[in-house]
C-alpha cells in the first residue's frame, strides 16, 4: 500500500533571511521526516515502512509576498 502526506513549510519573518538559514531549516525537515518511518514501526504494531520519498513537487513555486 502507498499513502502520500502532505506536508508544508511557512516562512513568516520580519525583514531579510539568510538562504542558509532557510536550507538549514529544510534540511531539518527533512532529516524530521526521514526518521517517521522508524518512530511509525516502533509505535503500530505490524507496520513496517519500506521507503519514504521528501521533496518538492515538479510543480513547486517560490513565491515572493509584499508585506
Amino acid at each position: 500500500m502507498e499513502r502520500q502526506v502532505a506536508h508544508s513549510v511557512t516562512y513568516e519573518t520580519d525583514g531579510t533571511v539568510p538562504i542558509s538559514s532557510i536550507a538549514e531549516s529544510l534540511l531539518a525537515n527533512e532529516r524530521l521526516l526521514m526518521s517517521i518511518g522508524e518512530i511509525l514501526g516502533d509505535c503500530v504494531d505490524g507496520l513496517t515502512v519500506e521507503k519514504l520519498n521528501v521533496g518538492c513537487p515538479s510543480s513547486y513555486k517560490l513565491e515572493q509576498v509584499a508585506a
